[in-house]
């Protein structure tokens, strides 16, 4: 890669700072945002100070009091005064505005770079805020316009690099696609610094607190919990989620490229299970669906969500299988695993649940010698597993398929698995561990839980009646936890594509078929109709005086 950016380094070792050119952009722009946080990150000065920076950008002004006026509980006059609207709206509020509206007329309206899409970024940077946001507030994050702020300005490093970098589409795509290693990680390499230090360095130099500055600056790395503080880790964690949740509904930077995994990290701190992405990503469609009508931008229909959530599964099955390719090779004799890499990948080559179950427990009875894996669904409000998929080869045991086993207090074993996570042998020792040995018919078996980012989707079950030369079950145990961690993710976003479908395909308030969906179901009846060669008829209804109808109830 020729004509690279060249960095210089600062006193500070370890660290770089942005190239002269590069510099100079983050100057003029930060001129113009750290005033404004200057004053209200830390409620250092006035109203009337604040008014009287703002004053000078007519359209922000307008912007604040439009927001104020619509706001106001008692509407005895309308707000025209810039110092009322913001006592009346409160700091926070005005920082987030003010904000937004400098970044999308200060940066993104201005910088003219082929490297990004103005369009899609923004569209980026407004739906990780978003979701940052809404997240934040099922946490109990303590800040939520900081929350908010941390998603807007998380890939800002992104506009000042690749506007003064020489590098073409193709080389950065090149580096989005690496298999080795992150975009950011890539950006070190051949331009000496990564847009996540870019924007760190951005946000240091507006004055933002160091909470803010760490969570751009670790979003795509690994780090310390410990160092960088509670409300510091769990910010750096919120980004790094709603980050990863952007991407794959296909909300991402660039036009179908980099598709991040999910860091340990974010999944440690932040309870995703108490989260409820599927949850999340209802909560945000009306907030997205605003801000696309605000700053003109489209939302991806339900194929490419559906193309997306494929390739950022495909990419976090890349990343597992990269992060346990040395341990491939010292133990694939001992565990029996040598191929473990594309069993990782297996889940994610399909969004339909059943195909993701079907060949997952195939490939892994196959390649590993089990007799029969089960697996057991299991129901968090009923406290219930029930049998729901079987691979084996004795399908007189798929009459078991359906029937409820009830998780009773005293199950300590199969409790304690589900909320830890980890592989549990069972043995016989309890009502529910008997049961489920009766099912499979053996004497013993080994319970791994299939957990996604969302919620416990389950139990495997897998039997292994006769020993296997040397293995070491306990390390295929730990590698067979991994193989079902994808799965569970793949299921999630199985979730997540059938949530998005059904809402591309159904009216909100009615919940019955729009157009779009009419349309794939006349396709697929006339498809039906001329396979069977069977007649087919189509009925209309037209209700009268369903104008009456809409007016008192709502369209």
């Amino acid at each position: 890669m020729e004509n690279i950016l060249k960095t210089q380094l600062i006193d500070s070792p370890g660290k770089v700072s942005p190239p002269k050119n590069v510099q100079k952009a983050m100057d003029l722009l930060a001129s113009r945002i750290s005033p404004v946080l200057s004053i209200t990150l830390q409620n250092r000065g006035s109203a009337g100070e604040l008014a009287d920076i703002l004053y000078d950008d007519a359209e922000l002004t307008k912007k604040i009091l439009q927001f104020a006026d619509n706001n106001i509980a008692i509407k005895s006059s309308k707000i025209t005064d810039l110092k009322r609207a913001i006592i009346q709206i409160g700091f926070n509020q005005v920082r987030t505005i003010a904000i937004e509206s400098l970044l999308f007329s200060g940066a993104i309206q201005r910088f003219d770079t082929p490297l990004l899409d103005g369009n899609y970024f923004w569209r980026h940077c407004t739906s990780v805020a978003i979701i940052c946001q809404s997240i934040g507030a099922r946490i109990h994050y303590h800040d939520l316009e900081e929350a908010y702020l941390a998603g807007l300005f998380h890939d800002i490093g992104r506009l000042f690099l690749y506007s003064y970098s020489s590098i073409s589409e193709e080389e950065l795509a090149d580096m989005a696609n690496s298999p080795e290693s992150s975009i950011a990680d890539q950006e070190r390499t051949f331009l000496g610094i990564g847009h996540d230090e870019v924007s760190a360095s951005f946000l240091e130099q507006c004055g933002c607190s160091e909470t803010l500055v760490n969570s751009a600056k670790y979003h795509h790395l690994y780090y310390d919990e410990s160092s960088l503080g509670l409300h510091g880790a769990r910010l750096t964690a919120l980004v790094q989620l709603s980050d990863f949740i952007a991407w794959s509904q296909g909300m991402g930077a660039f036009r179908g490229r980099c598709w991040p995994a999910l860091p340990q990290e974010a999944e440690r701190i932040i309870n995703l299970e108490r989260v409820g992405v599927p949850q999340i990503i209802n909560l945000i469609e009306p907030l997205l669906r605003k801000s696309s009508e605000k700053y003109k931008f489209q939302l991806p229909d339900h194929r490419i969500i559906r193309e997306n959530l494929f390739k950022s599964n495909l990419q976090l099955g890349r990343l597992k299988g990269r992060l346990t390719s040395k341990q491939e090779d010292d133990q694939s004799v001992q565990t029996g695993i040598s191929p473990q890499s594309k069993m990782l990948l297996t889940p994610h080559q399909s969004l339909d649940s059943e195909a993701i179950f079907e060949s997952t427990l195939n490939a892994i009875r196959l390649d590993l010698s089990y007799d029969e894996i089960w697996v057991f669904r299991f129901n968090q409000e009923q406290r219930i597993i029930v049998p729901e998929q079987f691979c084996g080869a004795m399908p007189f045991k798929l009459k078991w398929i359906g029937h409820q086993l009830q998780i009773g207090d005293g199950e300590q074993a199969i409790l304690s698995s589900l909320r830890s996570r980890n592989p549990v042998i069972i043995y016989g020792k309890s009502e529910l561990e008997e049961k489920i040995l009766n099912i499979i018919g053996a004497q013993k078996a080994v319970l791994l839980p299939i957990v996604g980012m969302g919620r416990i989707h389950g139990l495997a079950c897998l039997v292994r009646k006769r020993a296997r030369g040397n293995i070491d079950e306990a390390q295929q145990y730990i590698e067979l936890a991994a193989i079902f961690r994808e799965m569970g993710m793949a299921l999630d976003n199985s979730l997540l594509y059938t949530l998005a479908n059904e809402r591309a395909t159904r009216d909100k308030l009615t919940e019955i078929m729009n157009r779009s969906g009419l349309d794939e179901q006349l396709e697929l009846a006339f498809l039906n109709a001329k396979e069977k060669k069977s007649n087919l008829c189509v009925a209309m209804l037209d209700i009268d005086f369903f104008k009456k109808f809409n007016d008192r109830y709502g369209h």
